[in-house]
């Protein structure tokens, strides 16, 4: 059954359109990959802004946030105070190295701090790691809306493959058109659209005809546990202890803003660093608000259907849970009156709450702008990771390691060294329609996975405490050489990864896991990074000199003045 009307679609559709229409406008600006890239470091703090909430706060967390929230209440608040808890070190630490350091690429920095080879090691595993997670929000959506449309996506795989295909040709089409301008500018229209989405989806169930009003709601609340802030108790199982949840938050944090290429590069087109930090705390006060409505969905979602009985059971019945789901499958019409929603084991799938209630309570058209508004959250991610996956691409491979300009000066008809940024557009506006091709396909591979909190929480796991480590300790560390960093690097990877299938996903590899227990995945980001700092330190001390001042200058911390080297003098 579709729960979608032929307004909601074409509401839909002219969001989409008027999408590509912006990218197409900006193309007339592209004339350089300075252009291309950094928007020519032209672009006002405010948009800027906006693009980095939206960029973090994809499809992914506008769905799994509030299906979380749903289960576990003000617990995520854990999500905002890492954000703040971060924004010292991220304004204060890492930006003033990467802006005054003129730089591109965040990896160019790891060259001039160790050698040529940590950075293309970290360059490598960034782009692999966001192809991986691009697919995870190009995912998140499609599924939303086959949902909402009433296909099942284990029944109809090609319906699956088809809206995937769509969806990323459409946000590749105007990341190749408009480059960075038309990302930050389209973002920052899609901040507005899920700001408004949410906000009435808050509205409708607390304050709505069928709502229970904000007293009441936040008594129900209350008797089901979800007002808890804070979770104590030390478990290794559970996600939700501050313990595991804090450090992983944080570090997340810290791993998007600083060892990222999307986030920088969303800094680094601000014309002065001083602009550069009021994008960041602007972002992060945006950020919070954005994150607050998305707890508020979850936290709305279930006192509007643990109030209303009925509805609860129509949900229990469109979206079961994997317990009740065969039950169901094989006698529809089972007695659900008995069902109580409950935080420790709710009886729906969490992930299918928000959809559900988009597109049964919403009036028709306010539907369609809310579902449009969830295309937005994962168009705003792609586009970004799209533009950055190709700057690391022509910075990082093109220009340092000469990959494709033999190529291009044949192309041309000039030598390698004639060429200039003009003609090295075509090539990334080439890899951005590449990239957009491999991140469809990663998509269609992570569709297999069900759980959207378990492919966000994975995603950042893999590469990004690794990463972060060698920023930081080339940023704060005097002692840490290019052999400490290089291995800390390749092995911490190698750890998390192992840890992440080992003990918490595939039982394929689990014989490789000695211990008697296993701890959720929530640690496996602190884990990663803790093996990291170890091994960067021993290897250092062992196989590294000691780095000379001169070196250092610049680079480090309390070594000069951040991003003052000789080049930049």
């Amino acid at each position: 059954m579709s729960y979608l009307h032929a307004a909601d679609y074409v509401v839909i559709g002219i969001y989409l359109l008027a999408t590509l229409g912006l990218g197409a406008w900006f193309s007339r600006t592209q004339k350089t990959t300075k252009d291309f890239f950094l928007a020519g470091q032209r672009m006002h703090w405010m948009p800027v802004a906006l693009s980095l909430v939206v960029t973090v706060i994809s499809a992914l967390s506008f769905t799994g946030i509030p299906a979380m929230t749903y289960q576990v209440g003000l617990l995520m608040l854990g999500m905002i105070a890492a954000c703040w808890l971060a924004l010292p070190i991220i304004i204060w630490v890492a930006l003033p190295f990467y802006y005054n350091l003129r730089l591109y690429s965040a990896y160019e920095y790891l060259e001039k701090r160790f050698n040529l080879a940590v950075r293309m090691a970290s360059s490598m595993i960034w782009v692999i790691w966001r192809l991986l997670w691009l697919g995870g929000v190009l995912y998140a959506p499609c599924k939303a809306l086959l949902f909402a449309v009433g296909i099942d996506e284990t029944a109809n795989r090609e319906a699956v493959y088809a809206m995937l295909i769509g969806l990323g040709a459409l946000t590749t089409a105007y990341t190749f058109l408009g480059g960075m301008k038309a990302v930050i500018w389209t973002d920052a229209a899609q901040f507005c659209v899920i700001m408004v989405g949410i906000a009435m989806v808050v509205g409708i169930a607390i304050f709505g005809p069928q709502g229970a009003g904000l007293a009441r709601s936040w008594e129900m609340a209350t008797e089901h546990g979800l007002t808890q802030i804070t979770h104590l108790e030390f478990n290794w199982s559970d996600n939700w202890a501050i313990w595991g949840f804090g450090p992983h938050m944080f570090l997340a944090v810290l791993s998007f803003s600083i060892a990222d290429q999307i986030t920088l590069q969303r800094m680094l087109t601000t014309p002065n660093l001083a602009a550069s930090k009021r994008s960041v705390v602007a972002g992060t006060i945006s950020n919070t608000c954005m994150l607050m409505l998305l707890i508020l969905v979850g936290m709305s979602l279930f006192v509007f259907y643990h109030g209303n009985p009925d509805k609860y059971q129509d949900l229990v019945r469109a979206a079961p849970n994997e317990a009740l789901a065969p039950i169901l499958a094989e006698n529809p019409d089972h007695d659900l009156s008995a069902l109580v929603a409950t935080t420790q084991t709710p009886d729906i799938d969490t992930n299918r709450a928000l959809p559900y209630f988009i597109v049964t309570e919403l009036p028709v058209g306010l539907a369609g702008m809310i579902v449009a508004a969830l295309f937005a959250a994962s168009m705003s991610s792609m586009d970004s990771g799209l533009n950055s996956l190709s700057t690391s691409m022509i910075v990082d491979f093109h220009r340092r390691l000469g990959w494709g300009r033999q190529w291009m000066a044949r192309r041309y008809h000039k030598t390698p060294a004639d060429l200039n940024e003009s003609e090295e557009l075509f090539l990334g506006r080439a890899l951005t329609l590449g990239m957009g091709v491999l991140a469809t396909s990663m998509a269609i591979v992570v569709s297999h996975i069900e759980d959207i909190w378990t492919i966000m929480t994975t995603m950042v796991n893999t590469a990004g405490g690794p990463l972060l480590v060698v920023f930081l300790l080339g940023m704060l560390s005097r002692r840490i050489g290019p052999r400490g960093a290089l291995l800390g690097l390749v092995l911490g990877v190698l750890f998390t990864v192992w840890i992440t299938f080992a003990a918490n996903i595939a039982a394929s590899t689990g014989w490789t896991w000695l211990w008697p227990f296993k701890f959720d995945a929530i640690w496996n980001l602190t884990f990663g990074v803790c093996f990291t700092i170890v091994v960067a330190y021993v290897v250092s001390f062992l196989f590294d000199p000691k780095p000379d001042r001169m070196h250092l200058e610049g680079l480090v911390v309390g070594v000069g003045k951040p991003g003052q080297t000789m080049e930049t003098a």
